[in-house]
C-alpha cells in the first residue's frame, strides 16, 4: 500500500516567504515524515510541536545540531525546498 505523499502547504507552511522559521519548520516536520511511523502520527507530533511554542525564530545554528538525517528525510525536504531556492538563484 503505498503512502500518501504530504507537502508543506498541508502543514500550513509557506515555504514562498522565504523566511528561516518557514524553512525549519519543513524540516522538523521532515524530519517526523521520515521516521519509519504512519504519516498521520508524524503529523500530529508536528502539530503538537507547532500548538506548543516549539518552533521559534533564529534557528540556523540549531539545525547543524540534528543527528540522524538520512536520505527519505533529505527527500521530502527538498521536495519543497528545491523550487524555492531555484527560483532565488536564477
Amino acid at each position: 500500500m503505498q503512502e500518501k505523499k504530504i507537502y508543506a502547504h498541508e502543514l500550513g507552511i509557506d515555504l514562498s516567504t522565504q523566511q528561516e522559521t518557514e524553512y525549519f519548520k519543513w524540516l522538523l516536520a521532515c524530519l517526523l515524515f521520515g521516521k519509519p511511523i504512519q504519516q498521520e502520527v508524524a503529523k500530529r507530533a508536528y502539530l503538537e510541536f507547532l500548538s506548543e511554542g516549539l518552533i521559534i525564530d533564529e534557528l540556523s545554528s540549531r539545525l547543524q545540531a540534528f543527528k540522524g538525517i538520512g536520505p527519505k528525510t533529505v527527500e521530502i525536504f527538498l521536495r519543497d525546498i528545491t523550487p524555492i531556492f531555484v527560483r532565488l538563484h536564477t
